[in-house]
């Protein structure tokens, strides 16, 4: 924030097979409940991507490449360790490397066979002790100094493997120096008991490229042990009016900023696009903070700071959900037909987001249950441990918003879904009622799925009308009489 250039955050977990060493939650995991599960997923991707560990180590590589060839600044930090896990912080204290530090990227090279990373100890010291460290004479022959070179001014400069960066650091922060670029500032407020906050408006007249920049204002308690806090924190880039998602970042729980690129196309005269704040940790607090959002662009354009509706802030999960969430089928014509209600999990560092969407035409009522040993998460929906919901017919709505609370020392969020089809809208559309929440209501109210994008259910008599006033108890329909009518009206057996 103080160079005023976007700083990004890339975890390196994705080049690394085994996390039984680490904080699952820092790294963007989020496994409240079923950790050993969350680390066999990993496995199993990482055995899908990559046919080797080498291999990884190679893909790393290039990245640190890619990033060096372009200029930018670039910071490593080393692990977050779990708990219960002392060897393998005993392990990287032997070779001289501190846990929780973060060390300067300076170079990366090719030697012969050997793939290294120059690094920088900001303190000064250079303790690595391992392969082609100082002290691993054996390998510093004549040619080896020629090609890499020793600093001898500065004692915090010192070569290691991409093997032993990639299994000890977790963690990359860049700094995309971009001084060509025209920069644009604004502030506005995040979400908070007030309201829910602000967003940027973006004015195009010419197609460019765009880094977008999101930092909060610095917060300090007052005490002798005062400390400073931040928010959980995200954005989403929204294109006017279809609001489509053109590029996002997932929350990071108590960083300074969020940040992402993208390129920004125009369609006629001029392009409209919105930059939306996540930020839910701080719905129910009495002290709103302040964002500065910092825009690069390859074009001039007009930014302004606006009033951010809780129906934009729904817009953009909905959007991240369905991009990037985890998705489960609660009902759908057998045989391969039609996925009908689906819940879609967006899991981050900062929590959890569930998106319930609706594609029948008839009203699902949806039903979320937190177990009595969740703990550590604040929810956008308030204290209730159970929600239930009308979801009318080709809609989407925005369950709950789960985030970690700040104060917390442990996490865990336990969940369960449940789903019943209703032949008509009952008067009550939401348990517990959503008037209490305010500015904040229209998160999770439903939105209506774009013509193009619903299901072709010819046959099938119309859903009633969309008020949740009209109709009268919910009589429900069963899955097996949906199915039937699905069916039918399908020309199904």
């Amino acid at each position: 924030m103080l160079t005023g250039f976007p700083v990004g955050r890339i975890m390196l977990d994705t080049y690394r097979r085994d996390l039984r060493a680490f904080d699952l939650a820092f790294m963007g995991i989020n496994a409240a409940t079923e950790v050993d599960k969350a680390r066999l997923k990993h496995q199993e991707a990482f055995d899908a991507r990559f046919d080797t560990v080498q291999d990884a180590e190679i893909e790393l590589f290039a990245q640190l490449f890619s990033l060096q060839e372009s200029g930018f600044a670039v910071g490593a930090s080393t692990s977050v360790l779990a708990e219960k896990e002392t060897a393998f912080e005993a392990e990287m204290r032997a070779l001289g490397l501190q846990t929780r530090h973060a060390y300067g990227l300076l170079d990366v090279r090719r030697y012969q066979d050997e793939y290294l990373v120059k690094l920088r100890n900001p303190n000064g010291v250079a303790l690595w002790r391992g392969a082609w460290s100082a002290s691993d004479a054996g390998r510093w022959n004549a040619s080896a100094m020629q090609a890499l070179g020793i600093d001898k001014e500065d004692a915090g400069v010192f070569w290691m493997p991409i093997a032993h960066f990639a299994k000890y650091f977790v963690e990359l922060t860049v700094c995309r120096l971009l001084p060509q670029r025209v920069e644009s500032r604004t502030s506005g407020w995040l979400a908070s008991a007030f309201g829910p906050g602000e967003a940027v408006s973006l004015e195009t007249y010419a197609r460019t490229e765009v880094d977008f920049g999101l930092y909060q204002e610095p917060h300090a308690r007052r005490g002798i042990e005062a400390e400073g806090t931040a928010l959980d924190l995200g954005l989403a880039v929204l294109k006017l009016p279809e609001y489509t998602l053109v590029t996002s970042t997932k929350r990071q729980a108590h960083r300074a900023g969020a940040c992402a690129s993208a390129t920004l196309e125009l369609d006629a005269y001029s392009s409209s696009y919105l930059v939306v704040p996540l930020c839910f940790g701080h719905v129910r607090s009495q002290e709103p903070r302040k964002f500065v959002a910092a825009i690069h662009s390859t074009a001039p354009l007009v930014i302004n700071t606006v009033h951010c509706d809780a129906s934009l802030q729904a817009r953009a999960l909905i959007a991240l959900a369905l991009r990037h969430g985890q998705k489960s089928i609660i009902l759908r014509i057998p045989n391969g037909g039609p996925e009908v209600l689906i819940f879609y999990a967006l899991q981050d560092e900062a929590g959890t987001c569930i998106v319930a969407e609706n594609k029948s035409p008839y009203p699902c009522l949806a039903e979320l249950h937190c177990g009595d040993s969740t703990t550590g998460f604040i929810c956008t929906r308030g204290q209730a441990l159970s929600t239930q919901d009308v979801v009318p017919s080709n809609s989407r709505l925005v369950l709950a918003v789960f985030s970690r609370a700040e104060k917390a020392q442990k996490f865990r969020l336990e969940m369960g879904y449940g789903a019943q089809v209703l032949q008509q809208l009952p008067q009550v559309s939401s348990i517990p009622d959503l008037d209490h929440l305010g500015e904040l209501k229209p998160l999770h109210l439903p939105i209506s799925i774009p013509q193009n994008e619903q299901l072709p259910f010819l046959g099938i008599p119309p859903a009633p009308p969309s008020s949740a006033a009209s109709g009268g108890g919910g009589a429900s329909l069963s899955a097996a009489d949906l199915e039937a009518a699905l069916r039918g009206a399908m020309g199904g057996s």
